[in-house]
């Protein structure tokens, strides 16, 4: 009887997981759906179909907007942007082959704008020559959900060079 009992506790507790929609995915706070996605969720890149779909114009979109926020962010400071912003390592997050998530790397060729000698030209409206030898990357990891609601925003844009 004690084994049936846990069987059936472990039977119910399976059946949730696998019967959570979508929707109660995305009225879960930020915390639970990343534990949701790290413990029923597989990583699966994108497809070909997925690549060249409206999928990535949303994605584009997302990352847009999340682009915009260096300006209030990593911009403030002795930096500047000097690339468009790129799109990479896009995974979905599939449960019972239904897509729940994406996560995916933004991206822009970007200054050290303190270097020695490296000015900006009013004039010209371009950078130094000088300052692109500190050239290197804005980059950030953005997860969203299939509807397009950005969550785990612990993450930030960094500099790397």
């Amino acid at each position: 009887m004690k084994y049936l009992i846990v069987f059936a506790l472990l039977f119910t507790a399976v059946a949730h997981a696998q019967v959570m929609g979508r929707e109660a995915f995305a009225a879960l706070s930020d915390q639970d759906k990343v534990d949701f996605l790290s413990n029923q969720a597989d990583e699966k890149p994108l497809t070909a179909r997925q690549r060249s779909s409206a999928l990535v114009k949303r994605l584009q979109a997302a990352a847009l907007q999340e682009a915009n926020v260096w300006g209030d962010t990593v911009l403030e400071g002795p930096y500047a942007q000097t690339g468009d912003v790129q799109i990479s390592d896009a995974v979905a997050f599939v449960v019972n082959n239904q897509v729940y998530a994406y996560r995916f790397t933004i991206s822009a060729d970007a200054i050290y704008t303190e270097a020695d000698g490296c000015e900006y030209n009013d004039e010209t409206e371009e950078w130094s020559e000088v300052c692109f030898e500190t050239a290197g990357t804005i980059s950030e990891e953005v997860s969203f959900t299939f509807a397009g609601t950005e969550f785990d925003e612990g993450s930030y844009a960094d500099y790397n060079d």
